[in-house]
């Protein structure tokens, strides 16, 4: 495990020389540092807790957009209102990245009032629980939990949409997925990174970006 942990995973496509200086800076410094972390429950947890002393500093918002924490049945999260009109009819069951062990729904803020805007309704943020006290398994279960609780509140499966970044990405797959298996309705427009990447790619600015190896 110790081995592997310290392996360099080297792209085979060039990237920009920005992209190399960025990643030669976290190799001398940051990854020492997780690699040291990540061998024990204790150094994770403490981790965990520095970043997190983020969510304490309040973030800007524009006056437009609301956030209300809610709870019902065993889902805890946040209401997220990206502007007023929206259809309230239908929803964003929304997992935010973290490496399953740090972030919230409010160090994601700025992305899920984006999203409500856009999308055109409210955004339902879950807390879900994350290592090192938590599995993967218990991620899961509370996404699960949460998609079932949507439903239980009168949203039609066709009117709830999954999204994620990063961590949260792989928790909406993984989601889907095991809603599949289960037999349970979902959405068919949920489509795994490809799909949004070619919605993505609509964005000159998105192709650019992606064609100099910037980090996104």
């Amino acid at each position: 495990m110790g081995h592997e942990l310290n392996v360099d995973i080297r792209p085979e496509y060039p990237v920009s020389w920005q992209a190399a200086a960025i990643n030669g800076v976290l190799r001398g410094t940051m990854k020492p540092i997780s690699t040291i972390l990540v061998r024990n429950t204790a150094g994770m947890a403490v981790a965990s807790r520095i970043i997190c002393l983020g969510e304490r500093v309040p973030g800007i918002l524009p006056k437009h957009v609301s956030i209300v924490p809610d709870e019902f049945g065993s889902c805890t999260g946040e209401w997220v209102h990206g502007g007023p009109g929206l259809d309230e009819d239908k929803v964003v069951l929304y997992f935010h990245g973290g490496a399953y062990f740090v972030c919230s729904p409010a160090t994601h803020r700025p992305i899920t009032w984006r999203l409500s805007a856009v999308a055109g309704r409210p955004v339902f943020s879950l807390d879900y629980r994350q290592g090192p006290v938590h599995s993967l398994a218990e991620s899961l279960s509370d996404a699960l939990q949460a998609y079932e609780c949507l439903l239980d509140l009168g949203y039609a499966a066709h009117d709830i949409v999954l999204a994620g970044d990063s961590a949260g990405g792989h928790l909406t797959l993984a989601t889907l997925l095991s809603l599949r298996d289960r037999g349970m309705p979902s959405r068919r427009r949920n489509l795994p990174v490809p799909a949004g990447r070619r919605l993505a790619g609509r964005d000159p600015r998105v192709r650019r970006a992606d064609h100099h190896g910037a980090v996104l």
